[in-house]
């Protein structure tokens, strides 16, 4: 079933998190295509594009299976009766919100049925920065929001396939959802990852909600997926849920105390996303690190600071020069988790 979306769990005012009506996405890509195109470090890059029905068939679906690596066939435990898996882990890791967070709705809607459950988890460990303890706190308290309780474990970055494989077997899960990250390290964790759980037989899907392009399905060089995704239209931002389906009783218990320290609070977190939507509105160029800290956090997704652009360029609030040099960052993280993607991950995923 869909789930309800409700304006108190919508990203913060200067990200949006839901499509924007018609008339003002119009609007926002008539002054975009009038801006015309920026010169950046990747090229010609349109702010916004038309879909071409070449490029369009040639993008790979934003979900796939993972499968496994000698034999190509999907493992996965039996579903249940209704033929999709209602007992989910949800695995975050790259992407610490609940907006525009494709793996949290598909996990959520699956354990929404009698008899399902949800596992919302994350890790944390000792190399964990400040920032990033703040921004599980802040997740932390979305989900709580929602009605759920996120699950928090210490771990290593050795020991993180080990502690998802426990609650696999804890709570019975059919299947763990993620979202892909667009980076290198974080994606070799990904991949020892999905290997240990797909030996241990468990169904695993990935999403790529922190790209705002999914891989295509040919390998290309960097000016060619510039050109390929230049002509097609990223997806526009989801909100989040407004319910999600109870934790397990006493899953978010001690272990998530120990994990999170009393002294973390939202507030690092915080700083983090006000930097990041001051420079959404500043018109220099130059001021792109602090996006980049956002999003290297996850918690907003590139689909959100795109849309973010488009409406502050169409309301007069930005230059196309400095929208484009924004823009042109979010494509280039597509081209790095293409790149990536293939190279850390080949061996179980269908890219």
């Amino acid at each position: 079933m869909q789930l309800p979306v409700s304006p108190v769990m919508a990203p913060p005012a200067a990200f949006v998190g839901a499509p924007a009506g018609a008339a003002a996405a119009a609007a926002a890509a008539a002054q975009l295509s009038s801006a015309a195109s920026t010169v950046s470090p990747l090229g010609t890059v349109p702010l916004t594009t038309t879909p071409s029905r070449a490029a369009a068939f040639a993008r790979r679906p934003l979900t796939h299976a993972l499968r496994h690596p000698s034999s190509g066939a999907a493992f996965a435990q039996p579903p249940p009766a209704g033929g999709r898996p209602s007992r989910v882990l949800m695995w975050f890791h790259s992407d610490l919100r609940t907006a525009d967070n494709a793996a949290l709705t598909a996990a959520a809607e699956r354990a929404s049925v009698p008899g399902g459950v949800f596992v919302p988890f994350v890790s944390t460990s000792k190399t964990c920065s400040p920032e990033y303890l703040s921004a599980i706190f802040r997740l932390r308290d979305e989900l709580s929001a929602a009605g759920t309780s996120l699950v928090v474990r210490a771990t290593t970055t050795a020991s993180v396939g080990e502690t998802l494989l426990g609650l696999v077997r804890q709570y019975n899960i059919q299947q763990v959802v993620f979202n892909h990250s667009e980076m290198a390290a974080p994606t070799r964790v990904e991949s020892r990852v999905v290997q240990q759980l797909v030996d241990a037989g468990v169904d695993v899907e990935a999403f790529w909600s922190n790209t705002l392009h999914a891989p295509l399905k040919e390998k290309k060089t960097l000016p060619a997926f510039v050109d390929a995704v230049s002509k097609l239209t990223a997806p526009p931002p989801t909100a989040a849920p407004s319910r999600l389906p109870q934790s397990p009783p006493g899953a978010a218990g001690g272990a998530t105390t120990t994990a999170l320290p009393t002294n973390v609070n939202g507030q690092a977190a915080a700083a983090v996303l006000r930097k990041a939507q001051a420079s959404l509105l500043s018109v220099r160029p130059g001021r792109i690190l602090a996006v980049k800290a956002a999003l290297e956090l996850g918690i907003v997704s590139p689909r959100m600071v795109a849309e973010q652009l488009r409406s502050t360029v169409a309301n007069g609030g930005k230059s196309g020069r400095a929208a484009g040099a924004l823009m042109s960052e979010l494509v280039w993280r597509s081209y790095v988790a293409s790149s990536v993607a293939r190279a850390e991950v080949r061996s179980a995923v269908g890219v």
